[in-house]
Parts: structure tokens; C-alpha cells; sequence
């Protein structure tokens, strides 16, 4: 991997005056990271060539024409549909982490199934919503973590999970002390 650029951006991320700021660059480096082992791993696509995801992407079009015949209530969701060939964000980094031995599951609380930084940049990114800044202080410094682990181990280091700014029972106790 180049680290270069991850690294640039993180510590853009420990200078960002705003903790929105600081949460996208963090999850910035999450998605280089992420795409790089993709990209490195051949893992881009949900099918194994052309032909079988041409004839599925056709078959799901299809269907969706056939139960929602107008064109107007249809396009939408067809629009949609080539999105299906790329990997969810989760499988690849759950896979680049696991790879890696990096920990996730010590930063929350022990019945979390995933990190739930992703419904927090979908919030951040993708709507006008506020977010409660209790939750995003604590998942900005979950990613924070994560991403500095995910470093720290691809430069080499051994005792990645002793290294970080916040205590990981502080983390893992979440806003609220739950």
C-alpha cells in the first residue's frame, strides 16, 4: 500500500477544527485504505466475470420493470441497480481488518454486530440531519482508532492495539456510559 496520502490525511484530520472535519478525513483514510486492499486483492466486484453479471443485472432490471411497470416510479431504483457489482464497504473493510489482525470490536459495546461509524458518515454525507455531537465525538475517535491501528500495522508496528489517544473502555462504553 501507499501510505503516503492516508497518512497526509490523517494528520489533516488531527488539525480539522471541526469534529465533522475530523470524522470525514479519518473515514477518508478508511476508504483509501479500503481501496487500495480491493484494488491490491482483485475483490471489486460481486461477480466472478462479465457474462454472469450482465445476465443478473438484466434479470433484476427486468423484474423491476415487470412490478413497477411506470417508468417514473421505476428509474430510480433501476439507476441503482449496477451498484450491486461493487462490494459493500463493511465486507471489504471487515476483510482488510481481519486481514490485518486490527480490532474493532473493543472500541463498542460488546453486543455491536459492526461498527456503526458507517450509519454515522451515511448521516454526515447524505443528509441534513444533525447528529448528536456526543455520538459523533465518539465515533470520530472510533475511526480515529481504527485507521491509526490500520497504520500503525502496515508500517510494521506489533503492539497496534497499546497505541491511541483515548482509552478503549472509554470507547467502548459509549455516549452516556452504555
Amino acid at each position: 500500500f501507499d501510505l503516503f496520502l492516508p497518512i497526509i490525511n490523517v494528520l489533516h484530520g488531527h488539525g480539522a477544527q471541526y469534529l465533522e472535519q475530523q470524522f470525514i478525513l479519518y473515514f477518508m483514510v478508511l476508504e483509501e485504505l479500503k481501496d487500495m486492499y480491493a484494488i491490491e486483492r482483485d475483490i471489486n466486484s460481486n461477480f466472478s466475470n462479465n457474462s454472469e453479471k450482465n445476465k443478473i443485472l438484466r434479470s433484476i432490471r427486468k423484474l423491476i420493470r415487470d412490478q413497477l411497470p411506470d417508468a417514473k416510479s421505476n428509474k430510480p431504483i433501476i439507476d441503482k441497480v449496477n451498484e450491486l457489482d461493487r462490494p459493500s464497504i463493511w465486507s471489504l473493510v471487515d476483510s482488510l481488518l481481519n486481514e490485518q489482525s486490527v480490532e474493532w470490536k473493543d472500541l463498542y459495546p460488546t453486543d455491536v454486530a459492526r461498527p456503526s461509524f458507517f450509519n454515522t458518515r451515511n448521516a454526515l454525507v447524505h443528509s441534513a440531519n444533525e447528529i448528536d455531537i456526543d455520538i459523533l465525538s465518539y465515533e470520530t475517535y472510533r475511526v480515529q482508532t481504527i485507521v491509526e491501528r490500520l497504520l500503525l500495522k502496515l508500517l510494521g508496528w506489533k503492539d497496534i492495539h497499546g497505541a491511541g489517544l483515548v482509552p478503549v473502555g472509554y470507547l467502548a462504553k459509549g455516549p452516556g456510559g452504555n
